[in-house]
């Protein structure tokens, strides 16, 4: 029994060892966790003006890029590091990034990782032209840069040369320009400047410079007077205060524009003095008022032979101011026949806007003989106050059909008979404007009437032949009128065809109003038409067929009987006061 209760007491102590045995090797499986070595950054950024950027992480460097112009002297970047790491400094706090900044992660087990922070601060895209200068020039010319348009522009002095302008030129900090600020260019036409940023982007601008226009040279006749007037601007070139005596050659140069200012003022031609105008379709000669008024100036006055007064191109206007005769151009020759008179030549001229007449051969009874014309051609006659033109029966024949004579206040061109009569062989062409003679012309020389063309004659003015021919050959469709200003009977004096021309012709012809008083005829009769004189003048000849006469104050027409050369047939007659045709012995 002693020895079983030994026995048992053994086995307890084994039982009880191996339980503890036990118990100790489940306490050797699990040991206490250990702590986090983990001191990585994951994400770092900064927010500027409510952007975020974020930096790329390569290993410990991280880089992040912000915008040009960004101030990195303060920036509070957002870190996101490591679980249970801490990073230095906190992110959020302020810092400054001019240079590279480290930042320390320190992990839970106390180990560490050191990051170095870059911020690279972004190129410029800054590319405007900030300034713009001729400096050169004195004095110096800023010019205007509009930055919405990148148009850029300057006004520089009349007459600078614009082909190899240096403008100094400013542009945005570490921005270029080309050209460069400093390098020649022509300005004649505009030129782009293109300006490249620091991040490459560009921008063209274009420069356009222009001349300023000059003032105009102002002539008083307190000084000398020019002798060639130069086109010196693109607007008025100069303004004249005075009347102009020219007894020399004047010139005026193609494009040149005077402005009259005073209604006395103008230019007078006299002696061999001559007045030179010829300008061109591009570039025009304007003649006008500093005031755009008719008679705001006096016009031209001529009288001279010279025959340098040629005139092209040219425009008169506003002119007729502060004499009696007004016109833009008055012709007033005081020069005997033997001086020739005035010879002027007027083509591609318009005569505008003046008071009185576009042009007025005022000859003061020197004319007789002369044709004052030297050429005429393709002028314009518009909006003058009284008619286009008034002049003598010699300067009739120059007249054109390329000129116009409408649209003024008389819509006729006014044939001064007075004391006058027609000397040279002439042509009277159908205008668009009548004629209106305005005496008793004698005709010593041949006129040559074309159909269409009409005249208007006022009280007892009429046409006689003295060793002249008159030959009138209208059409059925296009005849020749002879009427007085106004309707009536008896208005003017009619025409008298008496000598034995053979060519004398009358051929549809209308012959209205005629037989104010008596044409010249030992009968003391009134007619239209008169064949018949005493005294041995009476025509012989003369072919007087297809027209109409009416309204005479007298007979239609009186001839001689017994004349075979005369022939009167297939007319028409309305209205005579007594016969309408009438032979005497």
């Amino acid at each position: 029994m002693k020895h079983f209760n030994m026995i048992v007491r053994t086995l307890s102590v084994l039982f009880f060892l191996v339980i503890v045995q036990s118990c100790g090797k489940k306490q050797d499986n699990n040991p206490a966790p250990s702590k986090s070595s983990a001191k990585g950054i994951s994400a770092f950024s900064v927010t500027i003006n409510g952007t975020v950027t974020n930096g790329t992480v390569d290993g410990s460097s991280i880089k992040i890029t912000v915008p040009y112009g960004t101030d990195v002297t303060a920036l509070s970047p957002t870190i996101s590091a490591s679980d249970k790491a801490a990073v230095s400094p906190k992110s959020g706090t302020p810092q400054n990034f001019t240079s590279p900044v480290t930042y320390t992660v320190t992990a839970e087990d106390g180990s560490t990782q050191t990051f170095t922070i870059t911020v690279i601060v972004g190129k410029s895209p800054a590319k405007a032209i900030t300034g713009f200068s001729f400096s050169t020039l004195n004095p110096a010319i800023t010019a205007s840069v509009n930055d919405t348009t990148k148009k850029i522009t300057a006004t520089l002095p009349y007459g600078t040369p614009l082909t190899a302008l240096a403008p100094t030129i400013t542009v945005s900090a570490k921005a270029t320009v080309s050209p460069a600020s400093g390098a020649a260019a022509d300005f004649s036409k505009p030129v782009n400047y293109t300006v490249t940023a620091e991040d490459g982007s560009t921008q063209v601008y274009q420069v356009t410079a222009t001349l300023a226009q000059p003032q105009p040279i102002v002539v008083d006749c307190t000084g000398a007077i020019p002798a060639d007037w130069k086109d010196v601007s693109g607007g008025v070139d100069y303004i004249v205060k005075c009347n102009i005596p020219i007894t020399k050659t004047l010139i005026i140069e193609p494009g040149v524009t005077i402005q009259f200012d005073g209604a006395a003022s103008g230019f007078t031609v006299t002696g061999s003095g001559a007045l030179q105008m010829i300008g061109t379709a591009d570039k025009p000669i304007v003649l006008e008022g500093k005031t755009a008024v008719a008679g705001s100036w006096t016009g031209v006055q001529i009288a001279s032979g010279n025959l340098l007064n040629d005139w092209e191109y040219v425009t008169i206007k506003d002119a007729g101011g502060a004499i009696a005769n007004k016109a833009g151009v008055l012709i007033a020759d005081n020069y005997a026949v033997s001086n020739g008179g005035t010879q002027l030549t007027v083509k591609n001229c318009s005569f505008l806007n003046n008071s009185g007449y576009g042009l007025w051969d005022y000859d003061q009874n020197y004319s007789y003989g002369r044709v004052v014309f030297k050429d005429f051609e393709s002028n314009t006659f518009s909006n003058n106050q009284l008619s286009a033109l008034r002049i003598t029966m010699d300067a009739l024949g120059k007249l054109d059909t390329k000129s116009t004579y409408v649209n003024n206040g008389q819509k006729y061109i006014e044939l001064d008979g007075l004391n006058h009569g027609l000397t040279k062989n002439t042509i009277m062409q159908k205008l668009d404007a009548t004629y209106q003679i305005d005496d008793y012309i004698n005709l010593n020389q041949k006129l040559t009437i074309n159909a269409g063309v009409q005249m208007q004659f006022l009280t007892d003015a009429g046409f006689i032949l003295g060793t002249g021919t008159l030959i009138a050959n209208g059409t059925a469709s296009d005849p020749i009128k002879f009427s007085g200003y106004k309707p009536g009977i008896g208005v003017w004096r009619g025409l008298a065809l008496l000598n034995t021309d053979p060519e004398i012709a009358l051929n549809y012809c209308v012959i209205d109003g005629a037989g104010s008083n008596k044409l010249p005829s030992g009968l003391g009769l009134k007619c239209a038409v008169n064949l018949y004189i005493e005294y041995g003048l009476t025509a012989t000849n003369a072919s007087i067929t297809h027209c109409t006469i009416s309204n005479s104050g007298g007979y239609g027409i009186i001839y001689k009987k017994g004349l075979a050369g005369i022939v009167i047939q297939s007319n028409t007659y309305q209205n005579n006061t007594l016969a309408d045709e009438q032979a005497f012995q």
